[in-house]
């Protein structure tokens, strides 16, 4: 006990403090243990694209773990059955129209009165188009919304939100398309998502906001045309089936929790291993 003390008051030594702080600081760790029926307790979290598909996936998950959650898109009366389905804020955004970011996130940060935890980056389109078949039409819709609004998203909650409160989290929906090295519209778009996704981590770092992507593989999604009542079945996958947008919300929610507070930067694929294929 007397050994135990005299480590203590040696701790505690105002010249051991400066000789610490001279060597570069103190930090201290705190460990977060979370229940998982409530890990998302508290949390005020934001999806755009939230009426379908991983969105709506993720906005519902969230919400039974505990979360407020505000989810955006482009169907008033799409947004108007979530709402009441899920019982959570909605804001009607076209995310293709980069010119409206600054105002749609005023918008949310007037709701949330600018409490967000979490912004997640969903809303996308997709089109099966090639370089040998793709339109400039399709390139620039799906550059549009999978990037230039993802980006200008992503500044103004930044700027209005996550830099005023000193910490934030973002999460963008990349592909399994994006990694792998495919040369339509989409791909590229993707691609691009995950370059985003490391370099706002770098940049935002100091400024104790972390940003993550998931990289999905194909997924039961209003994007693709393919619903949980059909075949799931897929020849060209490493377990010979598509994912369920669950799935992928279920990694989300990790990404969204306190649990992982020290990974920022990491692109996590969600596609049953097809990027080794």
């Amino acid at each position: 006990m007397k050994k135990k003390l005299k480590n203590l008051i040696e701790y505690i030594n105002p010249k051991n403090v400066i000789e610490y702080i001279k060597k570069g600081g103190i930090t201290y760790l705190e460990i977060n243990q979370i229940h998982s029926d409530k890990m998302l307790e508290g949390k005020n979290i934001v999806v755009t694209g939230g009426t379908s598909g991983i969105g709506y996936e993720i906005a519902k998950e969230a919400i039974s773990l505990g979360a407020k959650v505000l989810i955006t898109g482009r169907n008033t009366d799409k947004l108007k059955e979530i709402k009441k389905a899920l019982n959570c804020d909605t804001v009607q955004w076209d995310i293709s129209k980069a010119e409206l970011a600054k105002e749609k996130v005023e918008e949310i940060v007037k709701i949330t009165n600018g409490e967000i935890d979490c912004f997640i980056n969903n809303a996308g389109v997709y089109k099966d188009s090639q370089y040998d078949s793709c339109s400039i039409e399709d390139w620039n819709k799906i550059m549009d919304t999978n990037l230039k609004g993802l980006y200008f998203a992503t500044r103004e909650i930044v700027l209005q939100c996550f830099e005023k409160r000193k910490e934030g989290n973002i999460i963008m929906v990349s592909s399994m398309a994006g990694i792998q090295y495919e040369d339509g519209p989409y791909a590229t778009s993707k691609a691009g998502v995950i370059h985003l996704t490391h370099s706002f981590a770098k940049k935002l770092l100091n400024k104790n906001i972390r940003v993550n992507a998931v990289a999905p593989g194909i997924t039961i999604s209003n994007i693709n045309q393919i619903n949980e009542e059909g075949n799931i079945y897929k020849e060209n996958t490493k377990r010979k089936r598509i994912l369920s947008a669950k799935e992928i919300a279920d990694v989300t929610m990790f990404l969204i929790s306190d649990s992982s507070k020290c990974i920022t930067g990491q692109i996590i694929s969600c596609d049953n291993g097809d990027t080794l294929l």
